[in-house]
């Protein structure tokens, strides 16, 4: 896909890895629209969106109204998905309020705002979501969060062979640690010794080129301890 004068909507555009996203897009002359939690952020990130809406995903009904908002009913070319919680504790020890809101936000959400969307995508158009390496590494202590991720790489890859002929490019980007503070704002526990990651723009970049290349996976070559399942992404 040509991203070049494409209207896309981010989602999570105002975490770390979602602004510098917003930003590479507009670079390359899309029209970001952008969605996100962050009120404070998406007023700093409307300077390179079209248009701006708040979101919860742990609601999941209100997705189609943010989604109206942002495309004004009009349609776009795509939806790019990068927003997650994450949490670290070892299986039976993670509060069950706090399991359910790793599946509402990771799995459920991130669903709910997909299939509201996919009306609205134009063909031929996208779906991207950053799913992580932990759907490879599966390491310890993040069983929940391991789970709602590698369910929604799988959602993604039905998704993708029930919209192929329709001409829906559905990308999986699984990149591992990002350095950008996320395992730090866990909503439980603390991360393990991480290894030095990648940053927010290769992932941006790497996601763009992928799309503008019609690449369904995107993948990073491991670290040795991440292949072993020791570390988080």
């Amino acid at each position: 896909m040509d991203l070049c004068g494409k209207s896309l909507v981010v989602v999570g555009g105002t975490g770390e890895i979602g602004r510098v996203l917003v930003r590479a897009l507009a670079e390359r002359g899309a029209r970001p629209r952008v969605i996100g939690r962050n009120t404070v952020q998406l007023e700093q990130v409307a300077r390179f969106a079209e248009r701006t809406a708040r979101l919860d995903l742990r609601d999941s009904f209100a997705a189609r109204r943010a989604l109206a908002e942002v495309t004004d009913d009009a349609g776009c070319d795509g939806l790019l998905l990068c927003a997650g919680r994450v949490a670290f504790a070892e299986t039976g020890k993670l509060p069950a309020p706090l399991v359910r809101e790793l599946f509402e936000v990771n799995l459920l959400g991130a669903i709910s705002v997909i299939e509201a969307a996919l009306p609205l995508i134009r063909t031929p158009g996208v779906v991207a979501a950053l799913t992580g390496a932990v759907v490879r590494t599966r390491p310890a202590r993040m069983a929940h969060y391991v789970a709602a991720k590698a369910g929604l790489s799988a959602y993604l890859d039905v998704l993708r062979r029930e919209h192929r002929r329709r001409g829906l490019l559905v990308v999986d980007a699984q990149p591992p640690h990002v350095e950008t503070g996320f395992a730090c704002r866990a909503i439980y526990g603390s991360p393990p010794a991480l290894p030095a990651g990648i940053s927010a723009s290769e992932v941006a970049e790497r996601l763009l080129d992928a799309i503008s290349e019609d690449q369904p996976v995107v993948q990073w070559p491991l670290p040795a301890t991440m292949r072993a399942g020791r570390l988080a992404s």
